[in-house]
């Protein structure tokens, strides 16, 4: 695909896949240039998509950045009741009953 679309791209400002960081964003990204780093940063403040990447997910634990948005944002969605259903930490909320 690089090949086929090799300079027919456009590349998205980083707020449109902002890395939730699994736990570890200083680790992950320590090799960047300070620059790229702060717009990384910038980027995190105000994200228009977060990617869950890793094997830490919301809908497994809390201990991810972007938890309370991802709850906040799977309400009102067909996927809502199967991710309360199928998770040990939504499942604990006190609103929870399914």
């Amino acid at each position: 695909m690089n090949k086929v679309f090799y300079s027919r791209v456009t590349f998205l400002p980083l707020e449109w896949n902002v890395y939730h960081g699994n736990g570890n964003t200083d680790d992950f990204f320590h090799n960047l240039k300070f620059a790229t780093y702060m717009k990384f940063l910038a980027a995190r403040k105000k994200p228009k998509m977060i990617h869950y990447a890793g094997e830490n997910k919301p809908w497994n634990t809390e201990k991810v950045d972007f938890y309370d948005d991802f709850i906040e944002n799977i309400a009102n969605t067909p996927w809502e009741m199967e991710i309360y259903k199928t998770s040990d930490v939504v499942s604990g909320f006190d609103w929870f009953n399914p």
